[in-house]
């Protein structure tokens, strides 16, 4: 009995072998390129990361700043409307509090008398303070208990103050601080009293 394998036989297995060799495994210049493209698809990952971190914190910021200018401008505003006369920061019928910016007059009832109440905002150090009658829960002042100061707002500035002769409207730049290190954010806001709403 012959036991010897055949030629054919020897050719096939040969053959196979060197295409299981072949498909399973990759030439160094396949490597090469897949070692090249891989920093490339870490750099354009990265890029675009990057790039929606950048946006994300623009718009963080934007929001941030108009928070604060929204709950400055409601407060401000509704000290303003509620009173009767705005008095620039000379105007001594306010208590003299330094770095005054303006006043307003407020007036309200006591015991059937009509009294009046100051409300200062003054800056100092980039802070904007609120000298007057404490604000309740319900939004409404409390003239009866003692004038409160506040500090309403750090890193802010009000600017080019303009009080109507009349005393009944106010404009004035309101600077907000930069968020996140963006650049600050000015704004040009106007107020009137209550006098000044219905045009007396």
């Amino acid at each position: 009995m012959n036991l010897a394998p055949s030629k054919h036989l020897i050719k096939f297995s040969l053959g196979q072998f060197k295409r299981n060799t072949n498909s399973e495994g990759l030439t160094l210049a396949e490597l090469l390129v897949a070692a090249s493209l891989i920093p490339i698809i870490i750099l354009l990952a990265s890029q675009i990361f990057t790039s929606q971190v950048n946006s994300e914190r623009s718009l963080l910021a934007a929001q941030s700043s108009e928070n604060l200018r929204s709950r400055l401008s409601f407060l401000i505003e509704s000290d303003i409307s509620d009173g009767e006369e705005i008095l620039a920061s000379s105007d001594v019928r306010c208590p003299a509090v330094t770095d005054k910016v303006f006043s307003i007059r407020s007036p309200f009832l006591s015991s059937g008398l009509l009294q009046y109440a100051c409300i200062t905002y003054a800056q100092s150090g980039g802070n904007l303070s609120r000298i007057g009658p404490p604000i309740l829960r319900n939004g409404s002042l409390n003239f009866q208990a003692a004038s409160l100061s506040q500090q309403v707002a750090t890193g802010v500035s009000v600017t080019n103050v303009e009080i109507s002769s009349s005393r009944v409207s106010i404009n004035f730049n309101l600077t907000i601080p930069g968020f996140l290190g963006r650049p600050s954010r000015t704004f040009a806001l106007a107020y009137g009293t209550k006098n000044f709403r219905v045009g007396t």
